[in-house]
């Protein structure tokens, strides 16, 4: 893998490294939207997967765009849309495309987007493709144990709440992560940094997953030099939305 595509190898190298969120949208022709990032230099770009609920531009195509185009882009799966068979296909795509990072998230129900009517699938939650995204890229395997031929190594990113649930629900989730395991993580916040602070030292640490990086969803109005917290507790970086 080249080291300058490679998100854990940039991590290491700078003291901050940001994650910005690209929308797709139902358009037939992304690169407008494209031209619009010309700005965003030296960063990762975390397509997105059907947001809220709703049909876009196929992320995997989006992504393969963007990395034509010069961007890092990682890309956004959900377990929502399709089933195990469907994601590991997805996620072929994205290792011969040249995708070497991905985001793991749940997905919100269909009842929030454009056709609530949508059935969600769900037939594997995120714990379970982390440790199939984790199987294909490292022991180059399928879930049903068929060898992958040239298999690229991928960066598996889970999206988590710690601001969800109590202390003990949240470690019973990130033991899971802890054993599959993840390379980076997402956090969703609120903005309560005693909670984020109460979550990494009782729950994040108590496991032993300092060494994964964190990133924080930065929400409008914070600014990251202002998140004292964060800073002390060796965030990776922001996910700018």
């Amino acid at each position: 893998m080249n080291p300058n595509h490679d998100l854990l190898t940039h991590i290491n190298r700078a003291e901050r490294t940001d994650i910005w969120e690209f929308r797709t949208t139902v358009t037939g022709d992304p690169r407008e939207r494209i031209e619009q990032i010309k700005h965003v230099t030296g960063t990762w770009l975390a397509v997105k997967d059907n947001p809220q609920a709703s049909p876009t531009l196929c992320a995997l195509a989006v992504s393969a765009l963007l990395k034509n185009s010069g961007y890092n882009p990682i890309l956004t799966v959900n377990c929502r849309d399709c089933n195990r068979i469907a994601l590991q296909s997805r996620l072929l795509g994205a290792m011969s495309l040249g995708i070497t990072a991905i985001l793991i998230e749940s997905g919100i129900h269909p009842a929030s987007g454009d056709d609530p009517h949508a059935k969600s699938v769900y037939d594997i939650d995120t714990v379970q493709l982390a440790g199939i995204a984790v199987g294909m890229s490292r022991r180059h395997q399928l879930l049903c144990g068929n060898t992958i031929d040239r298999a690229t190594t991928l960066r598996v990113g889970v999206r988590l709440s710690p601001f969800k649930g109590n202390m003990q629900l949240q470690e019973s989730m990130l033991r899971k992560y802890r054993d599959t395991p993840a390379d980076f993580f997402v956090l969703e916040t609120n903005d309560d940094m005693a909670r984020f602070k109460k979550w990494y030292d009782s729950v994040y640490c108590k496991l032993c997953l300092s060494q994964i990086p964190i990133f924080i969803c930065n929400s409008a109005g914070v600014k990251p030099e202002d998140n004292a917290i964060a800073s002390q507790k060796g965030v990776a970086g922001w996910y700018y939305r």
